[in-house]
């Protein structure tokens, strides 16, 4: 069957009547899809200059960091944020401190439940609404996040000392504008299962 006068991979194909021929083509449409070593380069560094990636890569060092300031008191980086954002905002029910922070609730509620067994924190029922538990620090959640304090003001000497005064404020006023971006941009809408 095989003429000679016919191309090289038909031959091929005719000499190997065990392979289908849509094996030949998948691998040649796969070959010809596949990037080229320079594109896939060119494609990585495109990706490590956005805005999303640098700024992710620099909250997971960040939070490394931190977590490193806090191992020697016994506190993770979730439990401190934790006692720090009830502090700053007492009498708040954990689905709102979730909401200030743009957490998961999911989180944030077992954060607060790990503080709340420790001592660290206290809840009581809202007189308004008596669904929603209001959270404020304890003395015992006070004295722990004294504690920590002066590290993590060390720390955040140091973050500040990469700024002058005026870097600092464009730098921050920056970050709250792609905070007030991302916090505005309109989720997809929902479509209903038929």
């Amino acid at each position: 069957i095989a003429d000679t006068a016919m191309t090289n991979s038909w031959v091929t194909i005719v000499a190997i009547p065990t392979v289908d021929i849509s094996t030949y083509i998948a691998t040649f449409v796969t070959m010809q899809s596949e990037p080229r070593v320079d594109e896939t380069v060119a494609v990585s560094e495109h990706v490590e200059e956005r805005l999303s990636f640098k700024t992710a890569v620099m909250q997971r060092l960040l939070d490394r960091q931190m977590a490193r300031v806090l191992a020697p008191y016994g506190l993770s980086l979730t439990a401190y944020r934790t006692l720090a954002t009830v502090d700053a905002f007492p009498d708040e029910p954990a689905s709102e401190l979730a909401r200030i922070c743009a957490l998961d609730k999911a989180i944030v509620s077992r954060s607060v439940a790990d503080a709340t067994d420790a001592g660290f924190v206290s809840q009581r029922v809202d007189p308004e609404n008596r669904r929603r538990k209001l959270l404020r620090l304890t003395p015992l959640g006070r004295q722990q996040l004294d504690a920590v304090e002066a590290a993590v003001s060390g720390r955040q000497a140091g973050l500040d000392a990469l700024f002058t005064a005026d870097e600092r404020a464009l730098f921050l006023a920056f970050v709250d504008r792609v905070s007030t971006h991302a916090a505005t941009i309109e989720q997809p809408h929902k479509t209903l299962a038929a």
